[in-house]
């Protein structure tokens, strides 16, 4: 675990979602975790005294502490069709990019935590949409945000070049308030 993963991705707005093609789809729920609900001593992120995961001293660390002493973190679980489950960690954005840190914790300590606490979530149904040998994933935004779609399309690269599907309106990837986060 040398290298601190990046994502780097480019998110639009659906023209007409009756017009999208096909995918496989998975059911997707996020929590969002306020700064009091975890603990980080440079080594082991702890949230709630459940789950603990552990990063090496070295480059992971360094990005987690980065990531966590940001006004707004960006700290979620991810629970993917009611039986797995993910913790993630989000650096600040830049250029398109930026750290993204992901462990996979047990589902039913993510249950555990989930069930005795009011934190903000968002769900969500994802397609995923092959245009141009490029994958696209597709929400369609459920509860809250009911009728909101977006396409996210991830590079290697901050710089690479894609074509948008004659589905894909307008870009949106620099409106924070459209960031699963913020919604």
């Amino acid at each position: 675990m040398s290298q601190v993963p990046i994502e780097a991705e480019r998110k639009f707005y659906i023209n007409d979602p009756e017009s999208l093609p096909g995918g496989p789809e998975i059911y997707i729920q996020q929590w969002y975790l306020p700064k009091d609900a975890y603990s980080f001593d440079g080594k082991n992120l702890t949230i709630s005294n459940l789950v603990t995961v552990s990063v090496e001293p070295g480059p992971w660390s360094i990005a987690m502490k980065k990531a966590l002493s940001r006004d707004r973190p960006t700290v979620r679980i991810r629970v993917i069709d009611g039986v797995k489950a993910k913790l993630t960690i989000k650096g600040k954005t830049k250029n398109y990019a930026r750290n993204e840190m992901e462990w996979p914790i047990d589902f039913n300590d993510a249950k555990a935590l989930i069930n005795s606490n009011d934190w903000p979530n968002v769900v969500k149904i994802r397609r995923n949409v092959i245009s141009d040998n490029q994958t696209w994933e597709v929400d369609q935004f459920l509860g809250e945000n009911e009728g909101l779609w977006l396409a996210e399309i991830e590079f290697s690269c901050t710089h690479a070049e894609f074509k948008t599907p004659s589905w894909v309106n307008h870009e949106v990837s620099k409106i924070s308030e459209l960031s699963s986060h913020q919604l």
